[in-house]
């Protein structure tokens, strides 16, 4: 894919992301929500959601498109299923469970993998070595947590969940 092609699907991506966050009808979710957007938007437009390409998402951008594939298999399966749960913790836990897979403030979670031998081989991204040990899942109850989303109990689980 080219680079316009590149900087055009992120673009696109993150539009709907961003919608879609403004879409959460609880005010104090919505506000903090959008400022960790407007305060991640580069890092968490770009972040690819795994380090394979035999994964989903080892790409730029990478994330943002598998959160808003979980959103949309959510909401299909919350309709068919009659499951009733509240849109805005679709929103939110489908959209913020992988956050954590930016990093934390400072480093990212993903590097450009150096070695052509590796990237030849489908291994595009490493993790930093330079991050403590949290797993994903952790870190992105961090960024929740820090950026005062109030979250439900069963908000937190399904973000837990999504670890297993």
């Amino acid at each position: 894919m080219d680079h316009d092609a590149i900087v055009e699907r992120l673009e696109k991506n993150w539009a709907l992301y961003y919608d879609l966050v403004g879409r959460i009808k609880n005010e104090d979710a919505k506000t903090a929500l959008l400022t960790l957007c407007d305060e991640t938007k580069d890092r968490l437009a770009a972040t690819p959601a795994s380090t394979r390409t035999d994964f989903v998402g080892a790409y730029a951008g990478g994330l943002i498109q598998h959160s808003l594939t979980v959103l949309k298999l959510a909401k299909n399966l919350n309709k068919v299923f009659g499951a009733n749960i509240d849109s805005d913790s679709l929103i939110i836990t489908c959209l913020f469970h992988d956050i954590g897979k930016i990093g934390n403030a400072n480093e990212d979670y993903y590097q450009e993998n150096p070695s052509d031998w590796h990237r030849d081989r489908g291994m595009m991204y490493e993790l930093n070595k330079e991050l403590g040990k949290a797993h994903p899942t952790q870190r992105s109850l961090w960024w929740l947590n820090g950026s005062g989303c109030p979250l439900s109990e069963e908000e937190v689980y399904a973000i837990r969940a999504s670890a297993m």
